[in-house]
């Protein structure tokens, strides 16, 4: 009944966290993995959406616009002790904790357009990590060295990721039509078609070529890319 959105699963695997309307506005709630036992996490006459699960399951980020504009907060997984995390910024949302649950990345509102930002779990060193195009949804990778995301930079939606402690950006998946702004061959180390190999393994940089990445998957305990298949386009 209502709203029932952004299902995300606890790291056990025994709860999933979701935002359901059925008492009126929408608000944070965990149930059981059989869809049982329903409980309400924020009680709140604002809108509560995209709860995200710390790495242990002991915390739940979420988006509230609780103070008037949408800002990322943190709960305990029962609900207890709210806190607002965001201070900077008028619009934020897309809350995806890192591996180590030390940090949140976030994608922010600003210029017409949003970019990805970071921030310590007790709310300090917020800081910027993209600033041209659109850039939204943010996703770590296993070891937290990494961001993907997707952009806009381009004139229109690709993938690409962000190294952390050096701020490189490696595009993984851009429309053909993009192709004039992108890297050429072998810059960097990059061959045809696209495989680079970094210091922690191999990774994809569809930088050139009539390539299509259409399984790309993390190994779980390193910065390696196991799994990778690669589609040529007809054109």
């Amino acid at each position: 009944k209502g709203l029932n959105i952004t299902g995300t699963w606890s790291p056990d695997g025994k709860k999933i966290a979701l935002t359901l309307s059925k008492d009126g506005n929408s608000e944070i709630y965990t149930i059981s993995r059989d869809g049982g036992n329903p409980q309400r996490l924020t009680v709140s006459p604002s809108i509560e959406v995209s709860p995200a699960w710390s790495p242990n399951g002991s915390q739940i980020a979420f988006v509230s616009d609780r103070l008037g504009k949408p800002q990322i907060f943190v709960m305990n997984a029962d609900g207890g002790n709210v806190r607002r995390l965001t201070s900077n910024g008028a619009y934020n949302v897309n809350p995806r904790w890192s591996p180590k649950g030390d940090k949140i990345a976030y994608a922010r509102m600003q210029g017409g357009g949003f970019q990805i930002y970071s921030i310590n779990v007790d709310g300090s060193g917020d800081t910027q990590l993209t600033s041209s195009g659109s850039s939204e949804n943010p996703a770590w990778s296993p070891d937290g060295r990494l961001i993907a995301f997707t952009s806009k930079r381009y004139g229109t939606e690709a993938v690409a990721t962000l190294t952390i402690s050096s701020g490189y950006l490696l595009v993984l998946w851009a429309p053909e039509d993009a192709s004039e702004f992108l890297p050429p061959c072998g810059l960097q180390g990059i061959p045809s078609p696209g495989l680079a190999i970094g210091d922690g393994g191999a990774y994809v940089s569809i930088s050139c070529g009539n390539y299509e990445v259409t399984t790309c998957e993390w190994q779980t305990d390193e910065f390696q890319i196991t799994k990778l298949d690669l589609l040529k386009s007809n054109d």
